[in-house]
């Protein structure tokens, strides 16, 4: 199955950014050959030099249209053809994987939740930081005292 895109638009959204690179979605924006609009979103990370150094699709099935659309630019007319790709992919494992990203995003929502302990320490915490505190409250007094 040959498909034909042009790209109308690409938008990165920075997620994080660190000395090194930033993180962040692109979006690609297309139109297909009959008139259908399409968002492609990508997981990619970008160098200081502002040039695309990875890119990862969000979606299984969207990993041979990613590979030719990192080298887009807007208003290009792009053909790609998915049928090596339908060869090696069954359907049903497409179908699958599907399930499977639903189930992951489920548990994210789960795990999110819970990460909230990161930020507000729980019990078991409290002991050993004021124990941390008193030790280095009577170790400055000790020093101020003997200085």
């Amino acid at each position: 199955m040959k498909k034909h895109y042009t790209v109308t638009n690409i938008l990165f959204n920075e997620i994080s950014r660190d000395f090194f690179q930033t993180k962040g979605t692109l979006e690609y924006y297309l139109l297909d050959e009959v008139g259908n609009e399409r968002k492609v979103i990508t997981i990619a990370k970008i160098g200081r030099s502002k040039k695309i150094k990875t890119v990862r699709a969000l979606y299984q099935r969207e990993k041979p249209l990613v590979d030719v659309l990192v080298n887009a630019e807007i208003d290009q007319t792009l053909s790609i053809d998915f049928s090596a790709f339908n060869k090696r992919t069954p359907a049903s494992y497409l179908v699958a994987a599907k399930k499977k990203s639903v189930n992951r995003i489920c548990t994210n929502n789960i795990i999110h939740d819970q990460n909230l302990n990161a930020i507000i320490p729980d019990a078991s915490r409290i002991p050993l930081l004021m124990t941390l505190v008193i030790l280095g409250t009577m170790i400055v007094f000790t020093f101020s005292i003997f200085l």
